[in-house]
């Protein structure tokens, strides 16, 4: 029965990401549409080249020997590298919105003061961002290093990489490695959210890689013995809760994995004992790195004042406008701010959620919740082409020809991710092997995904760290389909369909791929910080 239940938690993810594939394949430009988008069909038909591409790529794997196939992976793995460090030494992001209050909160903190923004008295779940890049800023400042942006994206590019490691122990352990290692680090280098949030000054990077770094230590705390088990534990407890006080949503990762280790308690995979211990010591560990943040802030001079900050229904809330698709709504989230007192701020955001439940009805919410799902998923940038359009410093050709590039960026980038999504779903239908780790990530996805569609505020940023568990479910799934082997009366049929295919994307592609020159901004003109207005700010 509960091998049947993991199973089951598989099939409900697939079942989500079948719905996914639609809307990314079908329908991405009804979501969160700021970009220039090719047609479905030019995106369909990519896909399906790069299916084509991978499955010779497996076939050629398939044909070498072991030193061959590893002299690849070296190689890839050096073009990786390459890529990274030229992207973090050529790309240095100008901060807008949170990222602008947050990286400033650092310089100052790093610096010696103790004056809090105004900001963090209204969005308190930022002050351990601010706390955690301020200690690698002053670091680096006591370095003699005055402007350590460029060493931030080396960390940054880093920490992500983490997520890579974890995902070729993963497919190691899972058998596949011939052609499920090379493909992962293909995807990674090829993955162009990798590079923006490389270089994206916020939190979703520390965050991208938890899940696939959860799940190889949990792998390895079960499987070694000694000092290899605990120093894997421990590694888990650090990361779960560091997730946890980064960013408060990842409560989601905490679940699903409470309740992966229950189900290997009920299938005799651990022992009770061990699985208590692990849990005695997440616990405390999550106590104490809590504790630490709230010291560390108090040490710096933050001082939480209860009738400034944002109450969590006013989230819920703006998540529920119907003309915004559930996203960050600044009518939404004046009136509640402005409201004087905490009482009252929860009183306004309740009988706002109350009455659009009303007002929506069942069927209106489930088409609320539809649009919200378009918007977490439907993208396979996750919206990093956006996030990252201002510079302080990028290669002049790019920042002349940006919309350009950012035209096929996005072509080749959504065209990837379906092929991603057909082998993750495929995987996740078939999988019969490897259940509790598979069944954990499915676990994360569905988690994430109600959070954000159901409950909370949504944007495509959020749904960041499910992508490696799609890249890791996606290369196991190419390597798991069976090969396509064709005769040539089907090459020729499939040739035919790809060159019309190519016509007619090209026909499309030659109408809406012009070079468009984008003038350069003045960074004083960005607007850093201007949609949070410091009106009661001398009050503070």
């Amino acid at each position: 029965m509960t091998r049947k239940l993991l199973i089951g938690f598989n099939w409900l993810a697939a079942g989500v990401l079948s719905i996914v594939l639609l809307l990314a394949a079908l329908m991405p430009t009804d979501f969160f549409n700021k970009e220039d988008w090719a047609k479905p069909v030019i995106l369909i038909v990519t896909a399906l080249g790069f299916l084509l591409i991978l499955n010779a790529i497996k076939k050629a794997c398939q044909n070498i020997s072991a030193r061959t196939y590893r002299y690849w992976l070296y190689g890839i793995a050096g073009l990786i590298l390459i890529a990274q460090v030229w992207v973090a030494v050529h790309f240095i992001d100008a901060t807008r919105a949170d990222v602008y209050f947050v990286r400033n909160q650092a310089i100052a903190l790093a610096q010696g003061s103790h004056r809090w923004a105004y900001y963090f008295k209204v969005y308190p779940n930022n002050v351990n961002s601010a706390l955690l890049e301020s200690v690698f800023i002053k670091l680096l400042l006591g370095m003699g290093i005055k402007a350590p942006w460029m060493i931030l994206n080396l960390l940054r590019f880093a920490w992500i990489d983490t997520g890579l490691l974890s995902g070729l122990v993963l497919l190691k352990h899972w058998q596949h490695w011939r052609p499920s290692g090379l493909l992962l680090m293909l995807t990674w280098l090829l993955s162009i959210p990798v590079y923006s949030y490389g270089v994206f000054p916020y939190n979703d990077a520390l965050v991208m890689p938890l899940a696939l770094n959860v799940a190889a230590l949990g792998w390895l705390f079960v499987n070694k013995h000694g000092w290899q088990r605990w120093l894997a534990g421990v590694g888990t407890w650090l990361l779960l809760a560091m997730g946890y006080v980064m960013k408060s949503n990842l409560v989601v990762l905490i679940i699903a994995v409470l309740l992966t280790v229950g189900l290997m308690v009920v299938l005799d995979k651990t022992r009770w004992r061990l699985a208590v211990e692990w849990l005695v010591g997440s616990v405390v560990t999550l106590g104490l790195i809590t504790m630490l943040m709230t010291t560390a802030a108090k040490h710096n001079g933050y001082v939480k004042d209860p009738e400034l900050a944002t109450p969590v229904t006013s989230w819920i809330a703006m998540s529920l406008n119907p003309d915004t698709q559930g996203q960050y709504h600044g009518a939404d989230f004046y009136p509640i701010r402005n409201t004087k007192t905490q009482a009252a701020k929860k009183k306004m955001a309740a009988e706002s959620i109350k009455s659009r439940v009303e007002q929506m009805g069942p069927l209106g919410l489930v088409d609320h919740f539809y649009q919200k799902l378009g918007v977490f998923y439907s993208h396979g940038d996750f919206d990093a082409i956006n996030l990252i359009a201002q510079w302080l410093k990028a290669p002049s050709r790019y920042i002349l020809h940006q919309r350009h590039y950012k035209f096929w960026a996005l072509l080749l980038t959504q065209s990837w991710y379906l092929a991603l999504l057909i082998g993750s779903i495929w995987q996740l239908f078939t999988q019969r092997k490897h259940l509790i780790s598979t069944a954990m990530l499915s676990l994360v996805l569905l988690g994430l995904t109600a959070f954000h569609v159901l409950i909370w505020e949504v944007e495509p940023r959020y749904a960041l760290p499910l992508l490696p568990i799609i890249m890791l479910l996606g290369c196991e799934g190419w390597s798991t389909m069976p090969a396509l082997a064709l005769n040539f009366k089907r090459r020729l049929a499939v040739s035919w369909v790809l060159m019309l295919g190519t016509l007619v994307g090209m026909l499309n592609l030659m109408q809406m791929s012009k070079k468009v020159t984008v003038n350069q901004i003045s960074i004083a003109m960005q607007g850093n910080g201007a949609y949070f207005t410091d009106e009661l700010s001398n009050q503070v």
